[in-house]
């Protein structure tokens, strides 16, 4: 699982560093050439979209998503494990009723046949993040759910005992 969230980094790290080159070249080609290609933004906006989904999956083996601190400060050690187990819990059924929701969409616009307006590409490309994103989050949510699950009792930054 350490192994995937690193890739899953990873890809983060790679699409923000493409995004950056290609908005520098967009600025480049525009201002300087006096030259636009509507193409590139719609792939810098699709690559965000990926980044986001993609880095959400991963916040959340981080544990920095849906937390309220001052409950991890004021809560004991048991009271603060059944919190945590509820949290995870809520982040995997948001997620599965999120991956739900992004398959029939994507359902949808197979149907439609929808495309996108500079690539021409189908639309179930860039909105297929949605569902991956799901699918990586509630994978992250059952792993770290399990693993607050097992142990014994955890201390306030989620480490155990």
């Amino acid at each position: 699982m350490n192994r995937l969230n690193s890739y899953l980094e990873g890809i983060c790290g790679a699409f923000l560093l493409i995004m950056t080159l290609m908005a520098l070249s967009q600025v480049i080609t525009r201002y300087v050439l006096e030259m636009s290609f509507p193409w590139l933004e719609e792939v810098i906006r699709y690559l965000m979209v990926f980044t986001v989904y993609i880095g959400s999956a991963v916040a959340i083996k981080q544990k920095a998503h849906l937390n309220v601190e001052i409950f991890d400060h004021i809560l004991g050690g048991s009271i603060f494990r059944y919190v945590d187990l509820t949290r995870h819990f809520v982040i995997i059924l948001f997620g599965s009723v999120f991956g739900y929701i992004s398959y029939q969409v994507l359902s949808q616009l197979v149907q439609s046949g929808q495309v996108t307006p500079a690539l021409q590409i189908s639309m179930v490309w860039p909105m297929s993040a949605l569902f991956i994103g799901s699918l990586l989050m509630i994978l992250n949510g059952i792993y770290v759910f399990y693993l607050v699950f097992k142990s014994k009792q955890l201390n306030k930054e989620g480490g155990t005992l």
